[in-house]
């Protein structure tokens, strides 16, 4: 065999323009390597309409998918609440026969994981991130974080609730305390300042929880 045609350009060209291929029965790939490196006209069009979109929702400008939108700006605008697309979001979850809204579950979490209260999360997350300042309108959930050393599981007690922090904030500080973390990090003085400051305070908070234990039993 000393030419093949390309299944994408239907152009008879020699083996010497294809790829190896050992998956298929003659050794060599279905499509040309210029079909195949996306160099043809046709996949720079495919690319151009998948490319990520970050004009946001009124500026996008690849609108092929839903609502005046590519499909990366509508799910973006989707996860982060934007007030056109609210009503696509679930606001009833259901749990066997009874049902709850996402209030009712986010009170229930936060009492459950982190003995909080609806009203004390809303009081520490009003300033958003404590490490970069992220608030809830720029960031969908914003999350507790608290010092895995004292409570190692998921549930944690109020003394060693350190602050609220972002997703990528969350992530980075657990980096931190692995020693992962690389050393280039743009926000790696940030977190080092917010795990010192609050490693002090949890001590304090510990040594003052053990002197009203003893003074109870006193």
């Amino acid at each position: 065999m000393k030419s093949k045609i390309c299944k994408n350009c239907h152009i008879d060209k020699p083996i010497t323009e294809y790829y190896k291929a050992k998956q298929y029965k003659d050794n060599i790939d279905y499509y040309c390597k210029y079909c195949r490196t996306g160099t043809s006209i046709k996949s720079q069009r495919r690319q151009k309409a998948n490319k990520s979109c970050t004009n946001g929702m009124a500026n996008c400008t690849n609108p092929h998918y839903s609502n005046g939108m590519c499909k990366n700006c509508y799910e973006r605008n989707r996860r982060n609440g934007h007030p056109n697309l609210l009503n696509l979001q679930k606001t009833e979850y259901k749990y066997g026969k009874s049902k709850y809204t996402y209030e009712q579950l986010r009170k229930h979490h936060l009492k459950y994981f982190y003995d909080l209260d609806m009203e004390e999360y809303d009081e520490m997350a009003k300033d958003g991130c404590h490490i970069c300042g992220k608030t809830k309108v720029d960031h969908k959930q914003l999350h507790v974080d608290h010092d895995h050393k004292h409570c190692s599981g998921q549930k944690a007690c109020k003394i060693c609730v350190r602050g609220i922090l972002c997703d990528a904030c969350n992530v980075a500080v657990g980096k931190f305390e692995d020693g992962s973390l690389r050393l280039d990090y743009p926000k790696r003085d940030a977190i080092v300042l917010y795990v010192g400051m609050h490693d002090g305070l949890i001590h304090d908070k510990i040594v003052e929880y053990d002197k009203e234990q003893r003074d109870r039993q006193g």
